[in-house]
């Protein structure tokens, strides 16, 4: 499939793998849903979860993914969350 043919979250995702664009990602893909991304260890995600299931207005969730998995079959399939994503804010 050639970049032409790509819908605007396709290209926004292939533009960061490649490192043509590094910066903030807000309206990169317009007409597309942006949203945070949260990695956890497993013994702490379904207490995460559960949070946002309870207050699904503030934060939605839009996929979950089994361990290890960094494909969102759903919302982005081929995408890979380890590289697909410009920058990453890690909180300890």
């Amino acid at each position: 499939m050639q970049k032409t043919e790509l819908t605007p979250g396709q290209k926004a995702r292939l533009d960061i793998r490649e490192g043509q664009h590094t910066g903030l990602t807000h309206g990169l893909a317009r007409g597309y849903v942006q949203c945070n991304l949260v990695i956890l260890r497993k013994a702490l995600a379904f207490d995460f979860l559960l949070y946002y299931q309870r207050n699904q207005r503030a934060c939605p969730i839009l996929e979950v993914t089994d361990p290890g998995n960094s494909e969102a079959k759903q919302t982005a399939p081929g995408a890979d969350l380890r590289i697909d994503l410009p920058r990453y804010a890690v909180y300890r």
